[in-house]
């Protein structure tokens, strides 16, 4: 797994976790994941409890996993803010054309 782990992959993880068959010894590599939410790790924490009834395991470093969230954050998004009353081409706003 690379990148970031948050609340968004949540129906792509379970829809994988489901598809291990019962009994299966999985093992996941998190060395390319920077951050995970408390969602996926609670996912994934549920998971192995249910799928150790049926007699399979989760093989991971819990250890490397619970630093990625505790320590690391996902970078911040860029976002771009747009004023309403930003001037347009003839440098008038909005508010400018509607007095007109």
């Amino acid at each position: 797994m690379e990148g970031s782990a948050t609340f968004i992959l949540l129906p792509k993880w379970a829809a994988a976790l489901e598809a291990v068959p019962p009994g299966v010894v999985l093992h996941v590599d998190f060395k390319g994941l920077s951050y995970i939410d408390h969602a996926c790790l609670a996912l994934l924490m549920n998971w192995k409890k249910q799928h150790e009834v049926t007699g399979g395991a989760l093989i991971l470093d819990w250890e490397t996993l619970r630093a990625r969230f505790h320590h690391a954050r996902p970078r911040p998004r860029q976002t771009c803010i747009i004023r309403q009353d930003a001037p347009n081409a003839d440098g008038n706003s909005r508010e400018q054309r509607r007095a007109a």
